[in-house]
């Protein structure tokens, strides 16, 4: 080409072209956990499995790809003790961000449900979301000569847990068989520190037999006398009329709970 011929128009350089978002493309983690507890308090439910694998898989992050929270998060399979030891590392460093703390919140109460180790009675509102440590988890402590049923606060780690076994064992009240059963109650938190005030407060009584307890809570010996003397007057059998008393053991067990331990029937206050 001579200095002659046309240059050739100068053409712009083109910008480089950002790559598109596909409309099938996830969202962020972040985002995603979010959407899956939104739906869960709007539904007051617990999170779904997907929304509890997400959550896995951020707290992941920080725990390795070996650990526990990452089988999870890759295959929804895991163990509640191995996970809650691994999340509560995080919810226990003050370093770990309050958002993600609730998300963890969140995944514990999800473990628990699904393993059915839950407290029949949850000590918080169910417009509000989930708080570890207002939620009761069924747990073995370790004492000596075996393990005490009791109900934990979900916060609690596996060697906070051995320690409480060990201060519960300690009480003078541990040697009370009433004591005990107490401690099986669904909403007895067994790291309350005033434990055995409640205990004293809500114990009604000890009894060798369940018709026994039947007869005080129910005042029933007034009754019987009743209808024995309902019989003689009409000169029917006194087996003509007879107490139910399972009808009655059923009204009772509305009012009060009702636990057998160590060959007694122990009677507490709901």
């Amino acid at each position: 080409m001579s200095e002659h011929d046309p240059r050739p128009a100068h053409e712009p350089e083109r910008p480089l072209a950002l790559p598109e978002q596909s409309e099938n493309q996830e969202p962020p983690l972040e985002e995603r956990v979010e959407a899956g507890l939104s739906a869960a308090a709007e539904a007051h439910r617990e999170i779904d499995l997907d929304t509890a694998r997400h959550i896995a898989e951020a707290l992941a992050r920080a725990e390795g790809e070996d650990s526990a929270l990452a089988r999870f998060a890759n295959t929804g399979v895991g163990g509640y003790l191995a996970l809650r030891e691994e999340y509560l590392d995080l919810y226990n460093d003050p370093d770990t961000p309050t958002e993600v703390k609730r998300w963890i919140d969140w995944f514990g109460t999800f473990l628990v449900w699904r393993e059915g180790i839950g407290s029949e009675r949850r000590f918080m509102a169910e417009q509000l979301d989930p708080v570890l440590d207002r939620l009761l988890v069924r747990t073995d402590l370790p004492v000596n000569g075996g393990d005490q049923r009791a109900h934990v606060p979900a916060n609690l780690s596996a060697r906070e847990i051995i320690g409480l076994g060990a201060r519960v064992q300690a009480l003078d009240e541990y040697q009370e068989f009433a004591f005990r059963a107490f401690l099986t109650l669904p909403d007895v938190n067994a790291a309350d520190p005033n434990l055995v005030e409640s205990y004293r407060e809500s114990h009604v009584g000890s009894f060798n037999y369940i018709e026994d307890a039947l007869r005080e809570l129910a005042e029933l010996d007034g009754l019987e006398d009743e209808l024995r003397h309902l019989t003689d007057i009409r000169g029917l059998p006194q087996a003509a009329i007879a107490i139910d008393y399972q009808v009655i053991e059923d009204h009772v067990r509305e009012a009060y709970d009702i636990v057998s331990e160590g060959w007694q029937i122990h009677v507490f206050n709901t």
